[in-house]
């Protein structure tokens, strides 16, 4: 008996039009026309909303700071690809147990969906959204969703309509608020969002092969083998990884700061820019056209972490004084933070998917480090210093 309470340990990877793992994970439009067979996934991923995705970064902010594989190349990638990921995910899932079309389409609508309202740059705006509008991309995504947020072009409450899929349900899902048996595909610690998510930004750290692909955590999830658990706890390990050596390096964390900081600066002098939030939900390409400013100072980071660029010598670079000043403000700043900390209870032994989170366990600990601080260390591999740590909850980014 498996997590799930199946029985069988048969994974036909097949039945979605994959023979093996991608090794980029971004899947190409045969690719796509292949797997999502059904017309609701293809009137869904050719809606305005989701092809928006295409131009948004998937890790925000700091994807203008590394690149997939340390690749110089211009493939990047983006919440279209990772939304087709986590569907993906989900429709193998379906297809492995043989769900009744009703719920197959639920799911995989779902998971298609799940990230419609993300702003540019991702989770990097997320506090000036909720800050300036009392929203977060879950509910931008709830709006687009049932058709309540004006002038986004593509109505995807009448396409899920259209194919008899049940808006509100969708909506319960995504808020993990759904009685469906199969609800722990989108809340359990190891769900289908967090499998992609983390596996797709260890993109990032290496140059190498995947060592996990998304398909063989899942996998792990739906057998009954004992050994199938160490690909869970390898996977949860690497969610640490990620976490400490990309998200909260001392350059993602300076990035997501000044993202913050130029947009909160912009509040305080141009409120009526951001009196709507249909500027959320443009993209990137057009978000940047109207901020080039934050782009510019995005591009010094790296510059800034490493101790190249300081107060001292700022005033070189041929910058406006505007941007000097702002650059300035924040090299003297201090960051505060949720540092992320991910472990293994190994005396747990699961029985159920619901008690995933017995065994893989974090912390959620409010830090703080001064940005001066970086520049003394000067160190290559990012290495956050803390200090007062206490734990608190915040959001997940996967």
């Amino acid at each position: 008996m498996n997590l799930f309470g199946h029985q069988s340990d048969s994974f036909p990877i097949e039945k979605v039009g994959l023979a093996d793992a991608r090794a980029d994970l971004c899947l190409s439009a045969a690719q796509v026309a292949a797997i999502f067979d059904r017309s609701l996934y293809h009137d869904i991923i050719t809606s305005g909303p989701f092809e928006r995705l295409r131009d948004i970064r998937f890790l925000g902010s700091i994807d203008y700071l590394y690149r997939p594989k340390g690749k110089k190349t211009k493939k990047r990638h983006t919440r279209y690809q990772h939304s087709l990921g986590v569907g993906q995910l989900a429709l193998l899932y379906s297809r492995h147990y043989d769900l009744p079309l009703g719920e197959e389409m639920l799911l995989v609508a779902s998971a298609l969906l799940h990230d419609i309202g993300h702003p540019p740059l991702s989770h990097s705006l997320e506090p000036a959204l909720k800050a300036y509008h009392g929203i977060s991309h879950h509910s931008l995504s709830e709006k687009i969703i049932t058709g309540q947020l004006a002038g986004i072009e593509g109505n995807v409450s009448g396409v899920l309509k259209k194919h008899g899929v049940n808006v509100d349900e969708v909506i319960s899902i995504l808020n993990g608020q759904s009685d469906s048996p199969h609800q722990f595909l989108f809340s359990s610690p190891l769900n289908i969002d967090t499998i992609d998510g983390i596996i797709r930004s260890s993109l990032y750290m290496t140059t190498g092969a995947l060592v996990l692909s998304p398909e063989s955590v899942l996998f792990a999830l739906m057998s009954s083998k004992e050994g199938m658990k160490n690909i869970l706890d390898n996977f949860w390990i690497l969610k640490g990884q990620v976490y400490k050596t990309l998200i909260q390096s001392e350059q993602g964390l300076l990035a997501d700061f000044l993202a913050t900081s130029y947009l909160n600066e912009r509040a305080l002098r141009r409120r009526a820019a951001l009196n709507s939030s249909y500027e959320f939900v443009k993209t990137e390409a057009a978000f940047k056209k109207r901020n080039p400013q934050l782009f510019t100072m995005l591009s010094l980071v790296p510059q800034i972490a490493t101790g190249e660029l300081t107060s001292e010598n700022i005033s070189d670079l041929l910058l406006t004084p505007e941007t000097v000043r702002m650059l300035t403000n924040i090299m003297g700043s201090e960051i505060t933070f949720y540092r992320r900390e991910f472990y293994i209870d190994y005396t747990y032994k699961w029985c159920t998917a619901s008690d995933l989170g017995k065994r893989y366990r974090q912390l959620k600990i409010k830090d703080s480090i001064r940005i001066a601080k970086f520049a003394a260390g000067k160190s290559k591999v990012p290495n956050v210093g803390y200090s007062n740590a206490r734990i608190q909850k915040s959001e997940e980014i996967f």
